[in-house]
């Protein structure tokens, strides 16, 4: 740095950790992922989803969140050289993606490994092992909202586990933040909008997960309730809200 003070206590911090602490590759800023629509990526501000970074896309039941994130998965993989070994990862906690459903969004499945774990365990460390090849080039988990503990699903009708899946998602977020800019792979996360029962003050509604997932996440898309376009019978105005 040039000021004396401040080079010997980097230089005692170096020693103390053994290693360059304030050296290493020069922090990048992200690149953007198109999501299909014009105004969406006006609206996001760099020309769609940041890349190598957390998004949430969060909305009410088929409100079109899948769709979006599959768009969004497609057109990350156009954007790719020919030539290039990146592959993707869907973790389908819900059990519905299908391999024709991927293909309609323009997704190449060929290059997609899609899973189907029975537990919340399984699907965040499949989401924190695999990007650790270098490989991985997006991974989309639909959806928080499905995750289940192994506690809670060992448990009778009726019981709860309180704290469960919150608890694994701080824990699993900490780690993802690091590894989805230290691997190059991008984030997204399903998760649904569900109401606080007999709320009377403040906004009644709320996403599963707890809070981990707000908190790293550097987008955050809303999608609000999807009408029928009266333009095209075969299509839906999606309304998203960039938050």
């Amino acid at each position: 740095t040039g000021i004396p003070e401040v080079d010997a206590m980097i230089a005692q911090v170096n020693k103390k950790f053994e290693k360059n602490v304030f050296g290493g590759e020069a922090f990048h800023a992200p690149g953007a992922i198109p999501t299909g629509s014009d105004l969406l990526d006006a609206a996001l501000g760099i020309g769609g989803i940041p890349s190598r970074r957390v998004t949430e896309i969060l909305g009410e039941p088929s409100s079109g969140k899948t769709s979006l994130a599959l768009q969004i998965l497609a057109n990350d993989q156009a954007s790719r050289p020919a030539d290039s070994d990146l592959i993707d990862l869907v973790i389908d906690l819900e059990q519905t993606i299908t391999e024709e459903f991927m293909q309609g969004f323009g997704v190449n499945t060929d290059k997609v490994l899609h899973t189907r774990p029975a537990s919340a365990e399984e699907a965040l460390q499949i989401a924190i092992d695999l990007p650790k090849t270098g490989k991985i080039g997006l991974v989309l988990l639909d959806s928080v909202g499905a995750m289940q503990a192994e506690a809670e699903i060992q448990k009778e009708a009726g019981e709860s586990l309180v704290g469960g899946v919150s608890k694994m998602m701080h824990w699993a977020m900490r780690q993802i933040s690091k590894i989805s800019e230290e691997t190059n792979t991008t984030y997204i996360f399903i998760n649904h909008i569900t109401y606080k029962p007999g709320c009377t003050y403040g906004d009644p509604r709320t996403s599963p997960g707890g809070n981990a997932l707000p908190f790293f996440s550097s987008v955050r898309l809303e999608v609000l309730k999807s009408k029928p376009c009266p333009d095209n019978p075969g299509a839906f105005l999606m309304h998203v809200k960039v938050k």
